[in-house]
């Protein structure tokens, strides 16, 4: 095995293609899920700034990671600020976790089709929240004819992407770009949530937005927390940011017990990171927020 093999092992970036199957990184299979999981974490950083304009004109030709993370977890979508990560849970009636924004749509598409997945066979499209990056790409996806399946956001966001307000969902005030209304057809509430014969549980973790959720699945043998921005997204008070939710948020996140949580942006990290990210709460942003 060359260097630059090993070096995409230990980083874990199993970057699929037409003809890779889970089986294919011989003897992975074969591991624990928590030595998988270990396996997949990132480093700290995925991307950093957000240039509108470079980013819109250089997304145009960007090839979006198509990842697999478990046999039926996959990121197929994400570029840097502009578009979230999306993942797609593959089932007889596949399900998207967030949809990224407009510009991340073809590449969506096209890496959907080389996992054999077409946008009419998309049943649901859940929101982690009501950010503009997250669920923007809804919007075009709505005007596709070959899309039938429905949106699902928590309540308290519902309002934020159906009347496109564009401070709250952080189209104005950080993106600066255009954005339209989000028709949501499913609220979301706390507790267990059966989609075909996948089986979630919705945390309602908000701080980063009023709605903003995690959810739990399991896949492999391993525990899947799929965060959103839940844990290390951006503090914003005038877009709805609460300081003192987050913190119980990632209060309530410490005590779940997962294997590997996906981040809205690509990130994935194990159970540590929640416990670091609520010190820093409590020792930078609470500090400064309440003096």
């Amino acid at each position: 095995m060359t260097d630059a093999h090993k070096r995409l092992l230990i980083s874990g970036l199993w970057v699929v293609s037409i003809g890779f199957t889970w089986r294919v990184a011989g003897g992975f299979q074969n591991t624990s899920p928590k030595e998988r999981m270990a396996a997949l974490v990132t480093t700290p950083k995925v991307f950093s700034g957000y240039d509108e304009t470079k980013d819109v004109r250089e997304s145009k030709d960007a090839e979006h990671p198509l990842v697999q993370i478990t046999s039926d977890i996959y990121q197929v979508a994400g570029f840097r600020g502009l578009v979230s990560a999306v993942y797609l849970v593959r089932t007889p009636k596949p399900i998207l976790i967030d949809s990224g924004s407009r510009y991340g749509i073809a590449a969506l598409e096209r890496n959907l089709s080389k996992l054999g997945v077409g946008i009419a066979d998309i049943e649901l499209v859940i929101g982690t929240h009501a950010h503009w990056d997250h669920i923007d790409g809804m919007t075009q996806l709505a005007q596709d004819p070959r899309f039938r399946g429905k949106f699902a956001l928590f309540g308290a966001d519902v309002k934020a992407a159906e009347t496109n307000q564009r401070v709250a969902t952080a189209a104005e005030t950080v993106y600066r770009l255009a954005s339209a209304p989000v028709k949501v057809q499913m609220v979301l509430k706390e507790g267990p949530l059966k989609v075909g014969d996948k089986q979630f549980h919705v945390y309602h973790t908000p701080g980063h937005t009023p709605g903003s959720i995690s959810l739990l699945m399991e896949s492999d043998g391993a525990k899947i927390l799929f965060v959103g921005d839940s844990v290390k997204g951006w503090y914003l008070p005038r877009g709805g940011s609460d300081i003192v939710a987050w913190e119980k948020s990632l209060m309530k996140l410490s005590t779940v017990e997962f294997d590997l949580a996906l981040e809205g942006h690509g990130q994935r990290y194990t159970r540590n990171v929640i416990a670091e990210q609520l010190e820093l709460v409590r020792r930078d942003y609470l500090t400064w927020a309440t003096r």
